[in-house]
This record gives C-alpha cells, structure tokens and sequence, in this order.
C-alpha cells in the first residue's frame, strides 16, 4: 500500500551511516599513526637517539614489546569505540588523541632529521 503526499526520509539511514563512520575512521587514523609512531621511534633509536616517553623506556627497547603494548591499548580503545557507538564526548577524545599522536610522529621525525 502506498502512501501518497506522504514524505519519506530517505537521508536518515545514510546519515545514521556515516555518523556511525566517523569514530571508526577516528580509530582507524588513531591506529595508523601508532604504526607510524612505532615505525619512526625505531628509525630514531637506530640513528642513536633516545626515548622521550618515560613509561615506554623500558618497553620500547624490544620491537615486540612496543607492539603489544600498543595493540593492547588500541584494543581497549577499540572496544570503547564499539560500546560507545558515536557519541560526541568520544568523537572529542579520539581526535584529541589522534592529534596527539600526529604530533608525536612529527615530532619524531623532527628529531630524525636532526640526527640524520
């Protein structure tokens, strides 16, 4: 039966959609720029530079203790991302730390190219 004069909504589900993309491309940046992270501190320590972070010191030394930690953590937020769908306080905090980490990665770059 169709309804005629009636007006059907067809943008709620494709908006539904994509606000429930955005905190996974959050996540997916967030988990991008670890990888980089982890990629850059290894350049950095092989050219003889050191650790800035002083609870990864003791970590960081193995590549696959770096790693883990790093997936642990990813999980947990991963799992914050599924329980907590699209809610703006999570938005927030996951930009927030993926600037974070784009800043670290700059920053370990910075120090590459000096010890470089």
């Amino acid at each position: 039966m169709a309804l005629v004069g009636s007006a059907v909504d067809v943008s709620a589900p494709r908006e539904s959609s994509r606000r429930r993309s955005v905190p996974w491309a959050l996540f997916v940046a967030l988990v991008l720029s670890n990888v980089v992270d982890l990629i850059t501190t290894r350049l950095v320590l092989r050219h003889g530079g050191a650790e800035g972070n002083p609870l990864m010191v003791p970590i960081v030394g193995s590549v696959f203790s770096a790693a883990a930690l790093k997936c642990i953590c990813l999980a947990a937020i991963g799992l914050l991302v599924v329980r907590s769908g699209a809610r703006p306080r999570l938005l927030w905090v996951l930009a927030a730390v993926d600037l974070w980490y784009v800043m670290v990665v700059v920053w370990n770059i910075r120090v590459l190219v000096a010890l470089s």
